[in-house]
């Protein structure tokens, strides 16, 4: 059986909701602010993003997509605007340092290079 943890503020959902399988393992989160959609993904027992996100507009369009690790964008990422047409496409590039994030840089795409 599913189980689901939620939040309200003045009847509208607010704050991470999750969703947990069996084993209560997080399979699905999604952040509210006072009954808007902001993002959905998985967040760890932490409250860390973890893996694929999509991130939303208040206006409830697509904002961004791309992947977290520990809480910190990594990877490929694409960002919107508001009518839908990329914005930008880029990848996250991780410094680590003491096996923690230290740094990300964005490096944008731009006709098969990239732009620091």
């Amino acid at each position: 059986k599913v189980k689901k943890e939620k939040t309200y503020l003045a009847g509208k959902p607010h704050g991470v909701w999750k969703e947990y399988n069996d084993s209560g393992n997080v399979v699905n989160a999604w952040i509210y602010d006072k009954g808007i959609l902001l993002g959905q993904g998985i967040v760890d027992a932490n409250g860390l993003k973890q893996g694929p996100w999509i991130e939303y507009y208040r206006e409830g369009e697509k904002r961004a997509e791309g992947e977290y690790l520990d809480g910190a964008r990594i990877g490929a990422w694409k960002f919107f605007h508001l009518n839908g047409k990329i914005a930008q496409k880029g990848k996250y590039k991780i410094y680590w340092r003491r096996r923690t994030i230290r740094e990300l840089k964005f490096m944008r795409f731009k006709k098969n290079r990239y732009l620091c």
